[in-house]
């Protein structure tokens, strides 16, 4: 049995927890939803709806544009969204700081 989900409920979880691994670095950082939004070019619902793991997902251009503005480790949010070597359930990976 694999260790993340991968049924469509899986795949929801999955979003809904890079959405909060966004969420927690914004706040970290003391961003609002407007500023990063602008400083990845898209409007404040399109950060929202991906901090709430809507069913969709995140492309992967605007992960790399959450983990530069956000100074994310990128190969570990894209393992945590696509499923490769994911995080068993509960985990988390570590957001750089700096």
């Amino acid at each position: 049995m694999p260790s993340w989900p991968t049924d469509d409920a899986g795949t929801r979880q999955r979003w809904q927890a890079v959405g909060a691994e966004v969420r927690a670095a914004r706040l970290e950082r003391e961003m609002s939803q407007a500023d990063l939004a602008e400083r990845i070019g898209v409007r404040q619902n399109v950060v929202s709806e991906d901090e709430r793991g809507k069913e969709r997902g995140i492309p992967i251009h605007r992960l790399v544009a959450y983990a530069q503005a956000l100074n994310m480790d990128y190969e570990l949010l894209a393992q945590m969204a696509y499923g490769l070597n994911p995080p068993r359930p509960g985990e988390s990976f570590r957001r750089r700081t700096g």
